[in-house]
């Protein structure tokens, strides 16, 4: 059995351990992502760590307390110094605080039981420490377990908000895609608004809970747009049936949530629901300059609109890009309206024309648009330019995925000034994370002067950079706080400072 001091430590250490998978969970709709390279590396660790204290036990009691101190304080240190720099922290919802309560009782269950199992000290020693070693996973399956309870509970939500909603009188439309959701949502919902009253779903809330919060403040709108995201087959089908839109926007097909769905092909046939969902007498706008969404509009089983720079039945014309916003003529088969605003980058010209299309289609006119979008501001995070100290700060921390990437990096060449770019890259890759990410690299040595970098994805990133013919200064750091300290003494008046999706 291992010495009474054993158990209570290996539990500080287990929790403290899985406190980031539990992190993770949250942010992944505690969906777990099975990453066997990862699970390999930590039980490798894990099971040296028992090895090295079971063979102290052995020797004399003295040499385990010694490795078994030195071992904890090590776990310890590390596990909690990458804690405290996570800028997403757990939080205590009910749901997350009944799967942290879940995995606390089952960590401690498996600790005690492992210490008193085992008549030596070794081997009690050695249980202890592969538990603390497999919290992570213990949380995983934690979370896989409570799966079916905790939908059965969301779903008494979510069939309420359905309910409620076909008892509306309300047209429904739903937007989705890799990118730009948010965004389009957003103009979207001021051009309708010239005529309509109307009801969106809250910040990113893009899951059935945050559909359902929405509702909740319903007050007689006559349009609803829903925001709908997803990280696994079959999460837009699950919103459209909540939904049950009219119309449709799909933004785009990227590389996005590669570890839940796999591959591309899984991403374009999720996104894809939407379009099914349509009925006959509704419509789809698809971007015609994405790849994948041109062909969704070749197969839609609903009537499609196309919309895109060059392509569709809505374009953009003389588009004109600088650091005070875009000017661009939106072009119909038989009209044209020129149009102004403050949003930055290219890919929010897109944005315009996209929602443009299904505003247009719904009975606002070209002047109405163009009207809307003159007083757009940027979401928060998604390319908000401010000024601080003689310094331009770019916010686009939301941005996560590669598209994006490009036209940030458009948007700060539009400035002038010495151009900082801060990235912690692109995750939830799977396989494609470090090219992807060693794209990024590529892309910002044509742009910028100064990078700095943190997290896991900063080799993949500078080895882009340096394949790209960077010359500029390169910069590593642990995380966001510490980045952010060097930012009083490495920036300067007149610079620019990019600041690409800092969420880890």
């Amino acid at each position: 059995m291992a010495d009474a001091y054993i158990i209570p430590v290996s539990v500080v250490l287990a929790l403290s351990s899985g406190y980031r998978t539990l992190t993770e969970l949250q942010l992944n709709n505690y969906y777990p992502v099975w990453s066997v390279g990862k699970m390999l590396l930590r039980y490798a660790v894990a099971a040296l760590a028992a090895a090295i204290c079971a063979v102290c036990a052995v020797h004399s009691e003295r040499a385990l307390m010694i490795a078994f101190a030195v071992v904890s304080a090590a776990v310890f240190v590390t596990v909690n110094f990458f804690n405290v720099r996570m800028r997403t922290k757990y939080r205590f919802t009910r749901r997350a605080s009944r799967l942290a309560a879940v995995y606390t009782a089952v960590v401690c269950a498996l600790i005690v039981f492992a210490g008193m199992i085992f008549a030596s000290d070794a081997a009690g020693v050695a249980a202890c420490a592969l538990c603390v070693g497999l919290s992570p996973t213990i949380a995983k399956i934690t979370a896989q377990a409570l799966l079916p309870l905790e939908k059965a509970n969301n779903r008494r939500y979510t069939d309420k908000a359905k309910r409620y909603l076909a008892g509306l009188n309300v047209v429904c439309i739903g937007i989705t895609g890799s990118y730009g959701k948010t965004s389009c949502k957003n103009i979207l919902a001021e051009m309708l608004s010239v005529r309509y009253k109307v009801i969106k779903t809250e910040a990113n809330y893009n899951t059935p809970l945050g559909i359902a919060k929405t509702l909740e403040k319903y007050s007689g709108e006559q349009i609803f747009i829903a925001e709908m995201g997803a990280k696994r087959r079959g999460d837009i089908s699950e919103l459209a049936d909540i939904v049950r839109p009219k119309y449709a926007i799909i933004t785009g097909v990227a590389p996005q949530h590669l570890e839940s769905f796999g591959n591309m092909e899984n991403v374009a046939r999720t996104k894809f629901e939407l379009a099914e969902a349509i009925p006959a007498d509704g419509f789809t706008v698809f971007n015609c300059d994405n790849p994948y969404t041109r062909r969704m509009k070749e197969i839609s089983p609903s009537p499609a609109v196309g919309a895109g720079y060059r392509e569709g039945e809505y374009r953009a014309e003389n588009v004109r890009l600088n650091s005070q916003g875009c000017r661009f003529d939106l072009v119909t088969d038989s009209d044209r309206v020129r149009i102004e605003t403050a949003l930055l980058g290219r890919h929010n010209v897109l944005n315009i024309v996209l929602c443009a299309a299904l505003a247009h289609k719904m009975g606002i006119s070209l002047a109405e648009i163009a009207y809307a979008v003159r007083g757009l501001r940027p979401v928060p995070h998604r390319l908000e330019a401010t000024t601080a100290g003689g310094i331009t700060i770019i916010d686009d921390s939301y941005n996560a995925n590669i598209e994006g990437v490009g036209c940030a990096l458009e948007v700060l060449a539009a400035f002038k000034g010495r151009k900082v770019l801060y990235t912690q890259g692109i995750v939830e890759l799977g396989h494609k994370q470090r090219e992807i990410n060693r794209k990024l690299g590529k892309l910002a040595a044509a742009v910028a002067d100064v990078v700095m970098l943190s997290g896991v994805n900063a080799r993949a990133i500078a080895d882009g950079l340096r394949e790209g013919g960077f010359g500029g200064e390169i910069h590593r750091y642990s995380g966001l706080s510490e980045a952010r300290e060097a930012f009083k003494t490495l920036l300067r008046n007149g610079d620019v400072l990019l600041i690409q999706n800092d969420i880890p």
